[in-house]
């Protein structure tokens, strides 16, 4: 469904009514397509970029990985790995000051959709509202499901393993956890899991038995270019060591489940290391105070 820029849409508007002017956030958006076949005019959005103010730029993956295998068989993947790509090169355009307009894409058969002006309650009622109504696949699993839930509240109990451990120790560190940060340039703040004199943290979950899986990777490259930024601030003051701590809760994985996370985190091992970011993975099958200890520990060390 190609936007035609003109404006917020009508359930956007929906939306942000009765709320005043004030309290609504104002972004623009812009959608990805591709052509699963060359230039046969047929498209399929592929990523949704949100430029907000006073926030960090997002793009946001729409494709679902085992939707994408059960409607085009073994070109799926194929698929994915080119909305993969896409996404991390406007998401890094965008880190490193690119406004929307100005991307061009470097894939033939990719190319940019018309930016939407807009403005809603919350940055999540913004990006929930592109997805659904630019992309088939995302409206139909926008839903959360309990299993998505219940990762993200794993991820909360993990991180704040780690913040008790260190403050039973330094009861000082704890303005350092979970810091708004200026990022982009400027252009935009994100909320970095701990920032110290010496160390920055970021951390994220990577749940393979869920439908979204997916775009939980999408978000741990999202969040180690939060932290290529930041370091960007740090170039003076002798900052310069970074982590992205990858947090797997414990699951019963099946075979392909299992071979999606190793892929997953190799991935991502190989991206943070190219950039001078550690990867950490953080395996819930140990307990989550056992695979909190080494970040607590990484924590306590920054003096």
């Amino acid at each position: 469904m190609q936007s035609t820029g003109t404006g917020p849409t009508a359930f956007e508007v929906a939306d942000a009514f009765g709320k005043p002017e004030a309290q609504l956030i104002r972004a623009r958006w812009m959608p990805v397509y591709v052509e699963p076949i060359m230039f046969s005019g047929e498209r399929i959005t592929v990523a949704v970029a949100v430029v907000t103010e006073g926030e960090a730029p997002r793009v946001v993956g729409t494709l679902n990985l085992e939707q994408l295998e059960q409607v085009f068989g073994r070109h799926g993947k194929d698929l994915h790995a080119v909305a993969t790509l896409v996404i991390r090169d406007l998401q890094a355009f965008l880190a490193s000051g690119g406004d929307l307009e100005g991307w061009t894409p470097n894939l033939q058969g990719v190319c940019a959709g018309n930016v939407v002006p807009t403005k809603n309650t919350s940055l999540k009622a913004i990006i929930t509202s592109a997805l659904s109504h630019s992309s088939l696949f995302s409206a139909k699993g926008l839903k959360p499901s309990d299993q998505t839930e219940k990762a993200e509240r794993s991820l909360s109990r993990f991180q704040t393993q780690i913040r008790d451990l260190v403050l039973a120790t330094r009861s000082t560190f704890a303005e350092r956890f979970n810091r708004q940060m200026p990022l982009y340039k400027g252009k935009g703040k994100a909320q970095i899991t701990y920032v110290g004199h010496h160390l920055a943290m970021n951390l994220t979950a990577l749940d393979t038995t869920i439908s979204s899986h997916s775009q939980q990777r999408d978000k741990a490259h999202r969040k180690i270019f939060q932290l290529l930024s930041l370091q960007e601030s740090w170039a003076d003051k002798g900052r310069d060591s970074l982590i992205i701590g990858v947090w797997t809760p414990s699951r019963d994985y099946s075979p392909k489940q299992n071979e999606t996370l190793v892929a997953y985190t190799e991935e991502l091992e190989y991206s943070a290391t190219k950039v001078g970011v550690q990867c950490i993975l953080a395996d819930g099958r140990i307990g989550t105070k056992a695979a909190a200890q080494p970040f607590a520990e990484r924590i306590l060390a920054d003096q």
